[in-house]
């Protein structure tokens, strides 16, 4: 078998035994073989692929993403939440394929979340901890990411008590847990980390008196 015939083989091989054709992407002007690698599945088109190549295709919602960051996370929720139970399903059959590679992957997906979150993960650890602090206290309300955001734009950013810009904070009892405050918005005060750990377990108005004193 020459090589040329070899190559015919694994072309047919690979296209289901139809030898594949090749067209020239409108974009980049390359010459390529019009199969899944090169380009893109496209039931509505009479050949199945889109009309330009994967390359060009993936560099052009690369862009628009970038572009339309605010519409891309609502349409990419829309999307989840009309098909959750597929998305669960394309997991759970992916995972029982390649456990391995699964594993990998969400390994990465976690890694790259993390990545671009860390603030809100950060925040999200701030309101646990005070609401895991409040429950083994028995204490009454239970804090939310909305309540904290709500805070910060009350508060201009700033800490409570001094009030410098927050580049870090704590979330602050105004009446503390252990003399029987709530924990909720009302009973909360956005502070810097030097402020909460001088308050100790003061009331908001005796710290105050103590800063005026001082």
């Amino acid at each position: 078998m020459t090589q040329g015939e070899a190559v015919i083989k694994a072309l047919r091989e690979w296209t289901d035994g139809k030898l594949a054709c090749s067209r020239r992407c409108p974009v980049c002007g390359r010459i390529l073989l019009l199969v899944p690698g090169q380009f893109h599945r496209d039931s509505k088109s009479s050949s199945g692929f889109s009309w330009r190549c994967a390359e060009c295709a993936c560099r052009a919602a690369k862009e628009w993403a970038s572009q339309n960051k605010e519409r891309r996370k609502i349409r990419s929720r829309r999307w989840y939440e009309a098909n959750r139970l597929r998305q669960y399903a394309n997991n759970k059959r992916a995972e029982q394929a390649d456990p391995e590679r699964y594993r990998r992957y969400h390994c990465l997906a976690v890694a790259r979340y993390q990545k671009r979150n860390k603030e809100n993960i950060r925040d999200k650890h701030r309101i646990y901890k005070a609401n895991y602090k409040a429950r083994r206290r028995n204490a009454v309300g239970r804090l939310s990411a909305h309540d904290v955001n709500a805070l910060w734009i009350k508060q201009g950013g700033k800490c409570e008590y001094c009030e410098k810009p927050l580049l870090t904070f704590h979330l602050d009892h105004k009446l503390p847990l252990s003399r029987g405050g709530r924990n909720d918005v009302c009973n909360i005060a956005l502070s810097c980390p030097r402020c909460n750990c001088s308050k100790k377990a003061q009331t908001d108005e005796e710290f105050r008196q103590c800063r005026q004193l001082a």
